[in-house]
């Protein structure tokens, strides 16, 4: 198998490299001779640009699967998102944003779940699939937060909320589907088998709880509004599903551990709100401007 030679040691590696190294020439010498080009081909340069990265994101899983198909592709997103920025093509920085959209959908789909054998918190092949993507669409959030173009503002606010929102989504993900596996292979807490969907479910609770407030005091202390915002939906989550599922599905003991939890987590958000009550009251009640008086 050409495959099992490993990663650029075979034909179809040199065959995609090849040609991703011919359109990007390409793509260059339209930068060099673009005062030539009429206005109905200024287009070929972008073009060429965004087909040299598909050919790569396209050759990544003929060289390489699994944690490693996650991997290459977040460092793909990255370069791209990287060129656009240092080129002010918007275009190549809309392609990084899609390879991360591809690759988040496999992190989630295939390498959610992992081997019980030999297994370690934290330390396992879905941590190599989900700790470079998140760090490299949190790279690509600031990169978009300075982006030079101030004409498009819009997008950049866009893109930057977008991409922290999925950053953080993975980051709860990777850490709800660690508990998960944690428990079930007795790496976090020793449990009977009888009281292991309990043990989930209220860990879950406790971890999403203590994120929302996590976020939720990030925002107040360093006076992001959009922080605050995406840390009172994650409270509100855990909140509903201790009302809707956890008073209904847990043993006694289990419930009120429960309520317990998200009693000191949102005490936390009323403590936060007593210190920084101009932050929440400019959140909730924007002020409007006092008419000027004739």
């Amino acid at each position: 198998n050409d495959r099992d030679l490993g990663f650029f040691h075979n034909s179809s590696a040199l065959s995609y490299l090849f040609v991703a190294a011919v359109i990007f020439v390409i793509a260059y010498l339209l930068t060099r001779w673009k005062g030539d080009l009429s206005r109905s081909e200024k287009f070929l340069y972008p073009a060429a640009v965004v087909a040299g990265f598909g050919v790569l994101v396209i050759g990544v899983p003929s060289q390489v699967d699994g944690a490693w198909m996650v991997f290459s592709w977040a460092a793909l997103g990255l370069a791209a998102t990287a060129f656009g920025i240092r080129t002010r093509l918007l275009e190549a920085a809309l392609v990084g944003a899609g390879i991360f959209v591809i690759a988040a959908l496999v992190a989630m789909g295939e390498e959610s779940g992992v081997s019980s054998r030999d297994y370690t918190v934290l330390i396992n092949s879905r941590l190599l699939a989900f700790g470079p993507l998140i760090a490299a669409i949190g790279i690509s959030a600031v990169g978009w937060y300075r982006w030079p173009f101030y004409e498009a503002r819009e997008l950049r606010r866009v893109m930057t909320i977008g991409l922290t929102i999925v950053a953080n989504w993975l980051m709860l993900w990777f850490l709800s589907a660690e508990l998960i596996k944690g428990v079930q292979n007795g790496e976090l807490f020793n449990v009977a088998s009888s009281n292991e969907d309990s043990v989930i479910s209220l860990g879950l609770t406790a971890l999403w709880g203590t994120y929302g407030a996590v976020v939720l005091a990030t925002g107040v202390i360093g006076g992001w509004r959009h922080a605050r915002l995406g840390g009172l939906v994650l409270l509100a989550i855990p909140v509903i599903k201790l009302f809707l599922v956890d008073s209904f599905l847990l043993d006694a003991g289990f419930r009120v551990a429960s309520f317990m939890i998200m009693g000191l987590l949102l005490l936390l958000g009323g403590y936060l709100y007593q210190r920084h009550n101009e932050a929440f009251r400019e959140f909730f009640l924007k002020q409007q401007p006092e008419a000027k008086s004739a």
